[in-house]
């Protein structure tokens, strides 16, 4: 007789079997749903986080560069006034002996009249 109660009405226990497959069904999907909507957020922070990472190392490396290039650049512009200085100053000797000479010219054409 209990067997006879159990299954009494077959359709009542193939439609809660039938519900609770479809809430199988609705808890899976919304488990990816929900799981592939995490993993893509989490791939967006991990490249948001990558890009800003890339950006200050790059931001870094061009300032390092800029002040490498400054400090060439300050030392060959020094050479090079240190060059014209060197020249200048060899030319201002050159002017003066020259100088001094035809002083010693006009002194020696003077003293022999």
């Amino acid at each position: 007789m209990r067997a006879y109660r159990v299954y009494k009405n077959p359709v009542s226990i193939w439609r809660r079997d039938f519900l609770y497959v479809k809430y199988l069904e609705v808890m899976i999907k919304y488990y990816r749903t929900k799981k592939t909507t995490d993993e893509i957020n989490d791939i967006e922070s991990y490249k948001n986080s990558e890009i800003s990472r890339a950006d200050k190392e790059i931001n870094q490396y061009v300032q390092d560069v800029n002040q490498q290039v400054d400090s060439i650049m300050d030392r060959q512009a020094q050479d090079v006034k240190n060059s014209i200085t060197q020249n200048v100053n060899a030319q201002i000797a050159s002017i003066k002996s020259d100088i001094d000479k035809e002083y010693e010219k006009i002194i020696k054409n003077k003293v022999k009249k």
